[in-house]
């Protein structure tokens, strides 16, 4: 028994420290679900829309053109049971909330998080914004989600560089300005079509649930639900297969029928959208985030 506590205090000990002081460290690290959880935890009362979604929103709607006092709460691969999530939690700060504008993209009603390979990203949701998702215990720890030469790059990077996380700016909008964008805008669509097709449906009830139960919560609340299609670039349109994205267009019908404080709007073949308006196959750049914002602000109730 002496011999393993020996082997504990000269072991196991300074593993427990170290590790505890890592995760310590990379919490103290400035991040965007850091800044925005913070930000709905002391202003949502300030806030009268709600941008919700995935980088599909995070880059592209920027709360600068719009009129009502707007926050963006978007994050890269955020699905729609997350979407949910942060409007349940918020909602009772949310006194002022008139508009809630959501993406409803080609892959959205087909895709949840905690099933894709980006899952450690539920850690984020868990650590910084408290909600309860459907993870293993992993997951409510930085250091254990990703791998260690990750997280001690991380380290280095802002510790000893000072480089920053922190992608989106005081309102939450995201400018992907300083990412590399794709030398081929037509290679990068057809990748980007191919890997938001399904092989199968499996998540599209729980998505329509969640969509529903948003739905309802807004219209309890007299507070007006915008689903939003937002302009993808031709060579992802051309490559998107027929039967899933009529699937989101008799869902986006569908919801617009039965629940009267919910409006769809679809961009992804607007016209007025070029070449120049885009970062990527389906992503707007700044250019085209303010087109896109300046027409949702002529709809807005």
């Amino acid at each position: 028994m002496k011999r393993f506590g020996n082997l504990f205090i000269v072991f196991i000990l300074p593993i427990l420290f170290a590790g505890t002081g890592i995760e310590l460290l990379l919490r103290q690290i400035p991040n965007d679900y850091k800044i925005k959880g913070e930000y709905l935890r002391r202003y949502a009362s300030n806030v009268e829309t709600l941008v919700l979604g995935s980088s599909h929103s995070m880059y592209g709607i920027n709360p600068e053109y719009l009129d009502a006092s707007a926050y963006n709460a978007s994050f890269v691969s955020q699905t729609t049971d997350l979407d949910l999530a942060i409007l349940e939690k918020f909602m009772p700060e949310l006194s002022n909330l008139k508009t809630v504008i959501v993406r409803l993209s080609y892959a959205t009603l087909f895709e949840t998080l905690s099933e894709t390979s980006a899952n450690w990203r539920l850690k984020d949701y868990i650590i910084y914004f408290d909600l309860n998702t459907k993870s293993t215990v992993l997951r409510h720890s930085e250091l254990f989600s990703l791998k260690l030469k990750t997280n001690l790059d991380r380290l280095w990077d802002y510790y000893v560089l000072g480089n920053s996380e922190i992608q989106c700016d005081s309102l939450g909008w995201a400018d992907n300005s300083f990412l590399q964008s794709p030398m081929d805008l037509d290679l990068a669509s057809l990748r980007a079509a191919q890997r938001h097709t399904i092989s199968n449906d499996d998540q599209y009830v729980d998505n329509v649930e969640a969509f529903e139960r948003m739905a309802k919560l807004c219209q309890d609340n007299n507070i007006n639900l915008i689903l939003v299609t937002l302009p993808g670039y031709l060579s992802y349109r051309d490559n998107l297969d027929p039967l899933q994205l009529q699937k989101m267009l008799d869902f986006a019908s569908q919801i617009e029928s039965n629940y009267k404080n919910t409006k769809y709007y679809n961009f992804l073949s607007d016209p007025d959208f070029s070449e120049n308006d885009f970062f990527d196959g389906d992503h707007l750049n700044a250019q085209g985030a303010k087109k896109i914002t300046d027409k949702l602000n002529a709809l807005l109730p």
